[in-house]
């Protein structure tokens, strides 16, 4: 019954303010745990043991217990503002109507988050993404700000454009949870409501083609998916595709398969090339692995991290593709700067 209670009373919370009270839960048990430490440093920093050092050991150990004396200072201080934080946390929590049950759900959440690195995405569920709330799982890549900042560059870019074909096509190659091209025609659908947008995601992932699908269908968007190679003619209720201007087709493919860009192409649709392609492939190398944050590499596909020995071998296949099924008045100047930086 306490379970029910819980999960409903976190339910009333939209997504920021509940991110807002696991970010203070976080907060407290990350500066209890820092108190804990300075604690634990602060035995070494009496005066005995300074003076011991600076007599008889190097300047560099003199130099360390001066920095444990200020370690110990700043214990002090985290301690006195912990229990103001503490009072105005437990106020910030009554105001809001959440019951000792639900701070201890979020607590379980925070600790997770601290001590196992656990992404925040993760734990909530989800990521806002340019208005759209986008469900993230693990170990699907968590969409970042700089990916939501140029998707809503590029709409900015398409609308400028005083009008558009009746059919507007986005192919987004290594879509992940489908973020980029789900914001590209919501807000693309909005600035042009007489155009028909035809999206297609493709992915090298089964379980980012299916969180495209939930995420699609959140939007309110048909979603029909189909492995590469298989044919695919009839892909969705027409009439719902008019009434909504939004049809969304996810691939299960790789980038670095040959015939895919076929694949794409043969769609059954009468006008198979697109518009704009978007992607936000991987783009590390495999050396740099180990030197990712925990709560990346521990957590996020590496196929969605990890591109090679030099980090641009899905890049090279994203071009390759766009080449081939990039209608020809859309291939720019950008284009082809990217693939001389590319050579």
């Amino acid at each position: 019954m306490a379970v029910s209670k819980v999960s409903a009373n976190l339910c009333k919370l939209d997504n920021c303010e509940l991110r807002w009270m696991l970010e203070s839960v976080l907060a407290w048990n990350h500066a209890k745990l820092l108190l804990k430490s300075c604690r634990s440093w602060s035995r070494f920093s009496s005066p005995e043991f300074v003076a011991f050092n600076m007599n008889t050991h190097s300047k560099t150990k003199a130099n360390a217990s001066r920095f444990m004396l200020d370690f110990s200072t700043k214990a002090q201080i985290i301690a006195s503002d912990l229990q103001k934080f503490k009072n105005w946390n437990c106020e910030s929590f009554k105001s809001s109507g959440l019951m000792d049950n639900d701070r201890r759900r979020l607590e379980s959440w925070a600790d997770i988050r601290l001590l196992k690195d656990k992404p925040l995405q993760y734990i909530l569920g989800t990521q806002p993404f340019g208005g759209l709330q986008i469900a993230v799982r693990k170990p699907i890549l968590i969409p970042r700000w700089e990916t939501e900042e140029w998707t809503l560059k590029v709409a900015t870019k398409i609308k400028q454009q005083k009008d558009i074909q009746s059919t507007f096509r986005i192919l987004d190659l290594c879509s992940g949870t489908g973020c980029v091209s789900l914001l590209l025609a919501s807000q693309l659908r909005r600035a042009f409501p007489e155009t028909l947008f035809e999206v297609v995601m493709c992915d090298i992932s089964l379980a980012a083609i299916r969180l495209s699908g939930l995420n699609t269908r959140r939007c309110g968007f048909p979603f029909s998916w189909f492995k590469a190679g298989n044919s695919c003619k009839s892909i969705n209720d027409k009439a719902r595709i008019n009434s909504i201007g939004v049809n969304v087709v996810g691939i299960l493919g790789s980038v670095f398969d040959e015939k895919l860009s076929d694949n794409i192409l043969d769609l059954g649709i009468d006008d198979s090339k697109f518009d704009v392609v978007v992607s936000n492939p991987p783009y590390i190398s495999s050396a740099e692995l180990d030197d990712l944050d925990v709560s990346v590499k521990d957590w996020e596909d590496p196929r969605a991290l990890i591109s090679g020995l030099t980090g641009d071998d899905a890049i090279n296949a994203v071009i390759e593709v766009t080449l081939k099924v990039l209608k020809d008045d859309s291939k720019g100047d950008c284009l082809e700067e990217m693939i001389k930086q590319i050579e």
